[in-house]
């Protein structure tokens, strides 16, 4: 780096030799401490106090160039934010998807390459490969491992390690890939080293081994930091290990692995129960739930029944005294039944995915009525498999809704459609819904949404709407989200409705939000993989402006979620056009105009790519450059390519790919 120019105040010539007084703050974003600010104010005001005496043109334009780059020192934030703010910001910011954080932070600047480097809680995910997440650089990883491991010095340490997979174990057409490159037990055996350091862990495996059981065997009394723990072993045994009942901060636990009857045996001396708040498992449906007494400090629990056994007798009652959120899954009706032991006094958040039909119905709303007094949040719906019966289509008449004083948030899931206007007409009845402000709808696959229904409908939604604003109601109902399974006529609903959005399960999505009554302002496009929505947008455009839309453009946010397969150049080309306002006939791929209106709304973007695995491809793009940060499969590749050269007539030279590996 050349050596920089230091203003020589002292100096009794007529102009002096340009010299900073912070060559140090140059060339990186570097904090300016006060005393700099202090120096560098004195620095450039009195060159400027000498440019009114200057006639050489240099000196003038080194003067002002002086004056201009110092300034910059002076109004840059990110020099004004403390090294300490800023490592708080780099960790707030932490992608739990990508591999590795700081290694992107050190590609920045010079100064956040040393904070990164310098900064352990930085280096506390370990970034190992995991089949939803393979990388090209796994070798370069592993090798790196133990570097990575000794940067993160003292503090609790979080890794997903998956290893043992059979290939055998897969579908015909999958291809078998080891994401860590056959160092899987390598790798482990390096964890382990670290094993007091062990704060949020995952482990998965294909198989449940003798060497995977003695590497665990290891972890005996070591596991002191231990907070949460994540198992998805195929054939574990609770029987065969006991290394972490000595986990003194173990809160939280995922337990994946399919917990068969003779294990639940095992089960009060796996963990200190007394201790956990947060538990995620499955369990049959003829298991026994009576452990679950020993959580007396449960916030927190999510059950996946399985099989088709009915329940068998259990407690009279499980009392959870600290359980706000209770998540319950199962495709028997019978297993309904567990409701009945559940006692928790301070309930939240009650989420299950079917509405029993029958005598289970009435076991579901006196559970219901026995909670009614602290929900704030309910989730119920019923199987869209199931054929509908009368006991379905009053299932909404039974529950308690004049009870549910307290309630914020509530979804249903595949209603059948004939059930859909009572209720929304109970709703907007019911007095005690005071402090509703969500209400998602999810209508079933099997009812074709035609202009009838759609008119229904949309009545009772209009209906719904014209309650939350009148003033007397005491409603603070804000958002209503019906999505229908027919993708095809979404559009219906659109035009009957008065500005709440429709989503619809095709995955061909419309929002709307309500800005004033009578009158649409188009938020958001949605445009989902296997499916062509250039269609919708035309006709969205179309509708905005042949119904006088007031400037529904200017507040526009265009979100595109896709496989990066399918996003088309013409596709992009269309929503750049139609953002400029050009009209769809004017459309050409070739063309490379745009006006300079879309081009202020382009800079505001950020695009999210999701493709059909699904991994998160985080892709950032600006006027100035695109950075890709590269996928694994090579098949991806081209295209990602194809559609960024599609993007050049508007961004030229500046769409470039900035590969970090």
């Amino acid at each position: 780096m050349p050596p920089q120019k230091v203003l020589d105040l002292s100096s009794d010539k007529p102009f002096g030799i340009l010299r900073t007084p912070v060559p140090n703050l140059f060339g990186h974003n570097t904090s300016i401490g006060r005393d700099d600010v202090i120096s560098i104010r004195t620095a450039f005001s009195a060159v400027e106090m000498r440019l009114s005496g200057l006639v050489d043109s240099s000196h003038i334009s080194d003067s002002k160039r002086f004056v201009r780059e110092h300034r910059k020192l002076l109004s840059s934030w990110t020099r004004r934010v403390p090294p300490e703010i800023l490592i708080l910001i780099f960790l707030h910011c932490l992608d739990p998807v990508r591999l590795s954080p700081p290694w992107y932070l050190s590609h920045i600047c010079r100064y956040w390459r040393e904070l990164a480097l310098h900064t352990p809680q930085l280096w506390t995910r370990i970034p190992l490969p995991t089949l939803l997440n393979r990388s090209r650089v796994a070798e370069a990883l592993v090798a790196f491992m133990p570097e990575y491991i000794g940067r993160s010095k003292d503090q609790a340490i979080t890794f997903r390690w998956e290893g043992n997979w059979d290939p055998r174990m897969l579908d015909e057409d999958d291809e078998f890939e080891d994401p860590l490159c056959g160092h899987a037990d390598a790798i482990l055996d390096l964890l382990i080293q670290h094993a007091e350091r062990w704060g949020s862990v995952s482990i998965v495996s294909g198989r449940w081994t003798q060497k995977l059981a003695q590497q665990l065997a290891q972890l005996y009394y070591r596991l002191t930091r231990l907070y949460h723990l994540g198992l998805d072993i195929e054939g574990f045994q609770v029987t065969s290990t006991e290394v972490f009942r000595a986990t003194p901060r173990l809160k939280d636990i995922d337990l994946y692995t399919t917990v068969d009857q003779g294990t639940l045996q095992s089960f009060p001396n796996f963990i200190q129960w007394d201790e956990l708040q947060r538990l995620k498992f499955e369990l049959p449906t003829s298991a026994p739930l009576s452990f679950l007494s020993l959580c007396n400090k449960l916030v927190v629990l999510d059950i996946e029944f399985f099989g088709w056994e009915a329940p068998t007798s259990g407690p009279d009652k499980i009392i959870l005294p600290n359980l706000r959120h209770l998540r319950f899954n199962s495709s028997l009706d019978s297993s309904v039944e567990h409701f009945e032991f559940f006692i928790s006094p301070v309930l939240e958040d009650f989420r299950t995915c079917r509405i029993p039909e029958a005598e289970p119905l009435n076991i579901f709303v006196r559970f219901l009525q026995r909670n009614a007094k602290t929900l704030k949040y309910l989730t119920f719906g019923s199987s869209q498999h199931i054929p509908p019966s009368n006991a379905l289509r009053s299932s909404l008449t039974l529950l308690p809704f004049p009870k549910l004083v307290h309630l914020e948030y509530l979804q249903l899931y595949y209603p059948y459609f004939d059930t859909v206007p009572s209720f929304i007409s109970t709703i907007s009845q019911e007095t005690n819904f005071s402090r509703l402000h969500t209400l998602h709808l999810l209508l079933n696959n099997d009812y074709h949404l035609d202009y009838s229904r759609s008119k229904v409908l949309s009545n009772d939604l209009n209906a719904l709407v014209r309650w939350a604003e009148t003033p007397d109601s005491g409603s603070c109902l804000r958002h209503v989200e019906i999505i229908s399974g027919q993708g095809s006529d979404v559009l219906d609903l659109f035009y009957l409705l008065e500005g709440w959005y429709i989503e619809d399960q095709d995955h061909e999505i419309i929002r709307f939000v309500k800005e004033e009554l009578c009158e649409l302002k188009l938020r958001r496009i949605y445009s989902f993989p296997f499916v062509n929505t250039d269609s919708i947008i035309v006709d969205v455009f179309n509708e905005s402006q042949t119904q006088g839309v007031s400037d529904c453009l200017d507040t526009m946010e265009l979100e595109i979620v896709n496989d990066v397969k399918l996003l088309y150049r013409t596709q992009v080309h269309f929503i750049l056009h139609a953002l400029g306002k050009m009209s769809p006939d004017q459309f050409t791929p070739e063309s490379d105009q745009i006006s300079e209106r879309a081009l202020a709304l382009i800079k505001k973007w950020r695009y999210l790519f999701e493709d059909d695995i699904p991994r998160r491809r985080w892709m950032h793009k600006g006027l100035e450059k695109i950075v890709y940060i590269p996928i694994d499969d090579e098949f991806y590749r081209p295209n990602v390519e194809y559609w960024m050269y599609g993007l050049k007539p508007y961004f030229g030279n500046g769409c470039t790919e900035d590969v970090f590996f």
